[in-house]
């Protein structure tokens, strides 16, 4: 059995553009062959600050069937969020499933009010984020920048004329 490395928190700036309905937020799992998948999740959010939250409205979308198997298997999911110029690309440990309590029925809440009173989702997942970068394309180009200072420098570009 894998043993993933502790949560860490989620920063202000990620939070805030969790909030951001026009914000760009994909989950990335592994199907049983192996390969990637990749979809859209307009749901994702944070309830507390420390973990993500995301529903799924179909019982045998292939999200959810990768999401138990990552459960089963210990395998980890990739989500990133993007919106405008920022972005992030977060490691996490799908924790666990809800499928009544609390939190599922605020995400159904959710659901509802965006989409009417007989939308329904089929579950709840709650993911641990073990590593949140920062994507930016400026966050980005100060650290190759700082990492690598002569890297990708065309000679005609002003600020390495004598």
């Amino acid at each position: 059995m894998h043993t993933f490395s502790q949560p860490v928190g989620i920063p202000e700036k990620l939070l805030k553009l969790l909030q951001e309905p026009a914000a760009v937020k994909t989950v990335g799992t592994v199907n049983a062959d192996g390969s990637p998948y990749i979809s859209v999740n307009t749901t994702l959010i944070s309830l507390d600050g420390k973990s993500l939250i995301l529903s799924e409205d179909l019982e045998k979308s292939i999200s959810n069937v990768n999401l138990v198997n990552s459960v089963w298997f210990d395998r980890a999911a990739a989500v990133t969020v993007s919106y405008g110029e920022d972005s992030f690309a977060i490691k996490a440990q799908v924790h666990r499933c809800l499928i009544v309590g609390k939190i599922f029925e605020q995400m159904l809440s959710r659901k509802r009010n965006a989409y009417g009173d007989d939308a329904d989702i089929s579950t709840v997942w709650e993911l641990l984020p073990l590593e949140i970068s920062e994507t930016s394309p400026a966050v980005l180009r100060r650290l190759q920048e700082k990492e690598h200072p002569y890297f990708d420098r065309h000679l005609d570009r002003s600020s390495i004329k004598a």
